[in-house]
C-alpha cells in the first residue's frame, strides 16, 4: 500500500511537473522585431517547404524581409494569439497578416508585380496556379512523409542541422530531446509508422518521375520564363535531396539540375 501511495505520488509529480513545462512552452513567443511598411516579416519554420516557397518568392521580387523562425511545438500558442491560426507560413506587411503559401503568393504578386510570377494570359496563368496546387497538395506530401519516417529513425542529420532552429536560442541546445518530439508527433498525427516507410518511398518515385517528365526538355514549366510553378517545385525539392531514392541515385539527376538552375535564377549571385 505505502509502495502504492509512494507510486501515486511520484506520478502525481511527474504529471504536473510536465503540465508546468507545457505551461511554460506555450508562452514563449520569438523575438518580434519591428519593421517599416516596405518591408515583409515572415514568420517561418525554416525546414517547411511552404516557408521556403514564400522565401523565395521574396528573394526573386526582391522584396526586403526579416524571417521570424516559428517552432511548430513550441510557438502554437504565439501564432494562434498573432495570426488567428497555427500554422506557417505566415506574413505581416502593412498591418496585415496573411496566412497560407498560395494566398501569400498572391498577395504579393499584387503588391509587387515585377516581375510577374503569374502569365498575363489567362490560360497559362491557370495552368501556373494548378500546377501550383498539385504540387502543394500531392507532391510535398508524398515527399514529406518518407522523410519524417527516414528523419525519425535517424534524427541526427536533423539535430545537426545549423539552419534548424527552436527561434529562442537558449531553447537551442536541447534540440537533442525536441527534435525526436516533433518528429514523433508529426508521425502521430500523420499516421505513420517505420514500417510504412517502403510504400512512401514508392510513392516519392511516383511524384517525382511525374515532375521529372514535366521539367524534360524545357525550362520552365509554363511558358518562357519563371512563374510560380517553378519557384513551387524548387521550394518543393528542398528536402528531397534527404530521400536515399534521390541521394544516393542517379536517376534524378537531370530534376536536381533543373532546380540547381532556377535556383541560381531566384537568387542571383
Amino acid at each position: 500500500m505505502r509502495k502504492a501511495r509512494l507510486f501515486g505520488f511520484l506520478a502525481g509529480g511527474a504529471l504536473a511537473g510536465a503540465w508546468a513545462v507545457k505551461n511554460k512552452l506555450e508562452k514563449l513567443a520569438p523575438s518580434v522585431p519591428v519593421v517599416d511598411d516596405d518591408t515583409v516579416l515572415l514568420f517561418q519554420f525554416d525546414y517547411s517547404p511552404y516557408c521556403v516557397k514564400v522565401r523565395h518568392i521574396l528573394e526573386y521580387k526582391q522584396i526586403p524581409f526579416q524571417t521570424v523562425e516559428v517552432t511548430p511545438l513550441l510557438h502554437r500558442a504565439f501564432s494562434k494569439r498573432f495570426s488567428g491560426q497555427v500554422k506557417v507560413p505566415y506574413i505581416q506587411h502593412k498591418g496585415q497578416i496573411i496566412c497560407d503559401s498560395s494566398q501569400i503568393a498572391l498577395y504579393l504578386e499584387t503588391e509587387f508585380p515585377e516581375p510577374a510570377l503569374l502569365p498575363a494570359d489567362p490560360k497559362l496563368r491557370e495552368e501556373v496556379l494548378l500546377l501550383e496546387d498539385w504540387l502543394d497538395e500531392s507532391f510535398v506530401p508524398a515527399l514529406s512523409r518518407p522523410v519524417y519516417v527516414s528523419s525519425y529513425l535517424n534524427p541526427l542529420p536533423l539535430i545537426q542541422n545549423p539552419n534548424l532552429s527552436t527561434g529562442i536560442a537558449a531553447l537551442d541546445r536541447f534540440k537533442p530531446q525536441i527534435v525526436p518530439l516533433m518528429l514523433r508527433r508529426n508521425m502521430r498525427i500523420q499516421g505513420l509508422t517505420p514500417a510504412d516507410l517502403p510504400k512512401l518511398e514508392d510513392r516519392a518515385q511516383e511524384v517525382l518521375d511525374r515532375a521529372q517528365k514535366l521539367v524534360a526538355d524545357k525550362e520552365y514549366l509554363v511558358g518562357e520564363s519563371l512563374s510560380l510553378a517553378d519557384i513551387s517545385l524548387v521550394a518543393h525539392l528542398f528536402n528531397a535531396d534527404k530521400l536515399p531514392l534521390l541521394g544516393q541515385s542517379e536517376t534524378y539527376r537531370p530534376l536536381l539540375k533543373w532546380r540547381e538552375r532556377r535556383l541560381a535564377e531566384i537568387q542571383p549571385a
